[in-house]
């Protein structure tokens, strides 16, 4: 069989393989797929049936494509990723797939940079896999999505960028180039924005480690050198468009007057009267479009420089058509014709007044969602207090360095992430966890940066440091999100490309329809100036990203990271979620649960106590589970274990042995302990009863006596069956996955309510990615929630992984959603909010779609005025806005 090899860009984690490989391994034409993250390669066996011709090319191809990556060279192996098997690529150039964005612009894929001039069909090797370099661009002047289609498609066309994505929520356009981004690079992208009709503010480098590195200010507009707060800027923009507006209002009231007084009122005016009062309302009319419209006519000129159409072109043209025919009727009436074009005043003062009113109301809203991010990033102390130079000093927190130690008084913000070396305090965590009770942290507890030390002194030693805590990692992923487009959108945006162009010339037939039929221009300008006014995209562009916006944020609020947008769509598919045990279901560290002392006539507890204390001794200074388990009981009990220890060995597998006070002790598996000590089992023997049991047993003997054994559990943690409960109740079937032995799972499983089935024990954590496909294989959409390093792979595997904050990074590099705290609730919590901000994009899409294809035919009709029609384009965007905004609910179910 041919085996084929495939060149990829854009994979940068465990997570990415793991969508390449899902990718391949749904084509029916390849087997044994296996994917390289450090050679950006990937590779499989083509089906016996399949020939490697331009076809397949093609369909595997488009499977990795879809899943967000790019596809250099599809050939047969042998060959090397991203070495001289590069060569395939120049003889095959009709098979090169040209860039298309990876799969988060959050991330930093390496890509290749586009070939040379010189060598406008060449792949170069040595130019193969150049790390990007991430650039953020504050874009202003954007009024809808067809603005961010425009702006998108020119900064992606630029020279030297692989990808580029506008947010229209947050006006940031976000570019990916291979070339070091020095002030020239910086200087024409800027220019790319600016050609294409709109202003570049803010151009920041940003960091691989997530830092800004914001340009000088040479680089940067005078009035914007310092980074301002998205909502006090959208609190400005708000100002603006209600001091707008409320002119409108000033200035359309008396325009109905004017206008439509005359027939209320019955009052007949001629002469002189008559052209006073036309003459008033043109001037009135005119003022109104001069204040509350001048920022449509403004951007309709500025697109209209550059070649391009947008909301504002409809604004502009709608009300403009109806002033334009007004004013024209007016000169026509002086100059005594019969003919007229219609008098509406009225509905060009409308339209821009009503617009004004929603872009207020949008501006508003949208200021109101960015506060929760920046209210999360102001919870971090802006000062620690230090120990350096044999003193306490305050520093600032750019100073502090990785194992420094850290002061915290009560009251004070913790200014690090550490590790507590001294004192005992309430710390209201509810930033990183959501939960509102203050937990108490001591000596070996880690803290975090952003929580509040309530009633207590604390001395850290500081483990992460400035960009490098969680608050800072949290934020982080928050923008990130934030700036991602889930694929629904982007289907959104490229409507939203082609929609006002496709407008216009929906609104020059009904024109051209109603002027042919009726044989009057007044009659044919009304519909069409309706057709212009109500079809404005502004919902289709906030639909996405208001609710991701809204959600990632208060998600983050919870101590819950949505690290990819497309993981809401998955988490609303989900139907099956698997959990690790350890760690995750219980504990994750081992307790003793009681002690047995064989043949032992005093029910005082002494014997308890006294052999307790020799196994302490006989452990300390193990860092295995179980010998810290025994350490921590007996120093529950205050235990002395000061004896003189000797002759310590380790016997791998089986226990440990050691010699207190002349007299020699083992301590580990039972067969062992009595084959060492030669001691016996005489009477019931309990055997059989510990092999049945889940706990974990070992025993203590010394010479010819086995002295008693201790049981201990990892116990399940207090809020697990509540969670497992929840989730079955909402159709998630539940599965439990581990290393452990099947009775100690069968217990976790029973204690919990998950059914025998479900249970996969004794699986090697290289297994347990398997045990994920086998599922999705069965036509099964699965989560995984796991927190340790074994359980990377398979979170990636996953439909959706779901990490517990306080695992190994790795897993949590893998993982959709992060969760910080390791309170299972969260993870209801997580699924909820995903699934809820999922609804809301939704349904926001929904609606902007519906509303435009539900009106601008009836508009055309002739059965929607050009003033209804402005009420309704605001109305449309508002509640977009305001869908998003709607609280959270968390199910109780």
């Amino acid at each position: 069989m041919t085996r084929l090899h495939i060149d990829i860009e854009g994979m940068t984690c465990g997570h990415c393989t793991s969508r390449v490989e899902k990718a391949l391994r749904n084509l029916t034409i390849l087997s044994e797929v296996e994917v390289d993250l450090e050679n950006h390669c990937a590779s499989a066996t083509l089906d016996a049936t399949a020939t490697l011709d331009d076809a397949t090319r093609e369909e595997v191809t488009d499977a990795i494509e879809f899943s967000g990556f790019d596809v250099l060279a599809v050939r047969e192996e042998p060959g090397e990723c991203g070495g001289e098997g590069d060569l395939y690529a120049e003889q095959n150039r009709d098979h090169v797939v040209s860039p298309s964005p990876p799969h988060s612009p959050g991330d930093e894929p390496a890509k290749q940079p586009s070939p040379t001039p010189s060598e406008p069909d060449a792949l170069r090797p040595e130019d193969a896999y150049t790390p990007l370099h991430t650039i953020d661009i504050d874009v202003r002047g954007m009024t809808c999505a067809s603005c961010v289609a425009r702006v998108e498609r020119a900064l992606a066309n630029a020279e030297g960028v692989s990808h580029a994505s506008v947010n229209y929520a947050t006006e940031v356009a976000t570019v990916s180039i291979a070339a070091t981004p020095e002030q020239p690079v910086l200087d024409a992208l800027r220019e790319v924005v600016e050609k294409a009709g709109y202003e570049a503010e803010k151009v920041s480098v940003r960091h691989p480690e997530g830092e800004e590195n914001n340009i000088t200010a040479s680089q940067t507009s005078p009035e914007t050198s310092e980074r301002e707060a998205a909502s006090a800027r959208r609190a400005r923009e708000a100002l603006a468009w209600r001091q707008r507006w409320a002119w409108g209002v000033a200035l359309t009231i008396p325009i109905v007057l004017l206008q439509m007084g005359p027939g209320w009122f019955d009052i007949s005016l001629a002469g002189r009267a008559e052209i006073g009062r036309v003459a008033l309302l043109v001037y009135l009319t005119g003022l109104t479009l001069a204040t509350s419209g001048r920022p449509f006519f403004k951007g309709a000129w500025s697109g209209l420089r550059h070649g391009s159409a947008n909301m504002d072109t409809l604004v502009a043209m709608g009300a403009g058509a109806a002033f334009a025919s007004s004013s024209i009727s007016w000169v026509m009436m002086l100059a005594g014709s019969a003919h007229s074009l219609g008098i509406h005043f009225d509905g060009a003062a409308m339209i821009v007044t009503l617009i004004g009113v929603g872009k207020w109301l949008e501006a508003r809203a949208k200021g109101d969602a960015s506060k929760a991010l920046e209210g999360l990033l102001a919870q971090s102390a802006e000062s620690a207090r230090v120990w350096r130079n044999e003193r306490w000093e305050e520093l600032q927190l750019d100073e502090v360095q990785r194992d420094d130690r850290v002061e915290v008084r009560a009251g004070e913000k913790i200014p690090v992430d550490g590790v507590v070396l001294k004192g005992r305090a309430s710390v209201d965590e509810s930033l990183m966890t959501g939960e509102p009770v203050p937990a108490l942290r001591t000596r070996g507890d880690e803290v975090f940066a952003g929580t509040l030390n309530v009633d207590g002194k604390l001395e850290l030693r500081a483990s992460r440091v400035a960009t490098e805590s969680t608050l800072a990692r949290i934020a982080n992923e928050v923008e990130r999100a934030q700036a991602a487009k889930a694929d629904i959108q982007r289907i959104a945006d490229k409507i939203s490309g082609i929609f006002v162009p496709s407008v216009l010339v929906i609104a020059l037939l009904t024109f051209v329809g109603w002027w042919l039929v009726t044989g009057s221009l007044a009659t044919a300008i009304v519909p069409a100036v309706a057709v212009l006014v109500v079809a404005c995209p502004c919902a289709l562009g906030l639909a996405t990203p208001t609710a991701l916006l809204v959600g990632s944020s208060r998600a983050a609020s919870k101590g819950i990271l949505l690290r990819d947008p497309d993981a809401l769509e998955r988490a609303k598919a989900l139907d099956t979620l698997i959990f690790d045990k350890t760690g995750t279901l219980t504990r994750g560290q081992m307790s003793l649960k009681s002690i047995t002392v064989y043949d032992d006539a005093d029910e005082s507890g002494e014997r308890e106590d006294e052999i307790l204390a020799l196994a302490a001794l006989i452990e300390q200074g193990s860092t295995h589970p179980i010998a810290q388990a025994i350490s921590e009981a007996a120093l529950e009990r205050s235990l002395d274990t000061s004896a003189t220890l000797r002759d310590f060995e380790s016997f791998a597998g089986h226990g440990v042995s050691a010699t207190i006070d002349g007299k020699r002790y083992w301590l580990g598996e039972a067969e062992w302990v009595i084959e060492s000590s030669g001691g016996e089992l005489t009477g019931p023997n309990p055997l059989e009863d510990l092999a049945a049991s889940s706990d974990t047993s070992i025993f203590l003997g010394t010479e010819n006596q086995v002295l008693g054994w201790f049981s201990l559990e990892d116990a399940v943690k207090d809020s697990a069956r509540e969670v497992i409960a929840r989730l079955q109740r909402r159709g998630v079937e539940i599965w439990m996955i581990t290393g452990d032995a099947m009775g100690s799972a069968r217990h976790v499983a029973e204690t919990l309510g998950i059914p025998e089935d479900h249970i996969r024990a004794r699986v090697k954590p290289q297994d347990k990615s398997d045990a994920v496909r086998e599922l999705q294989e069965g036509g099964r959409s699965v989560g995984m929630v796991g927190d340790g390093i074994n359980d990377a792979a398979a979170l990636a595997a996953a439909d959706l992984g779901i990490a517990i904050g306080a695992g190994a990074d790795v897993a949590i590099e893998a993982a959709d959603i992060v969760l910080i705290s390791e309170e299972l609730s969260t993870v209801v919590r997580a699924i909820d909010i995903a699934r809820t901000t999922h609804d809301r994009i939704r349904q926001n899409l929904f609606w902007a779609f519906f509303y435009n294809l539900a009106l601008i035919p009836i508009a055309a009709l002739g059965w929607l005025i050009p003033a209804m029609a402005a009420g309704a384009m605001a109305f449309s965007s508002v509640s977009v806005v305001t869908n998003s905004l709607r609280p959270h609910r968390e199910r109780r179910a």
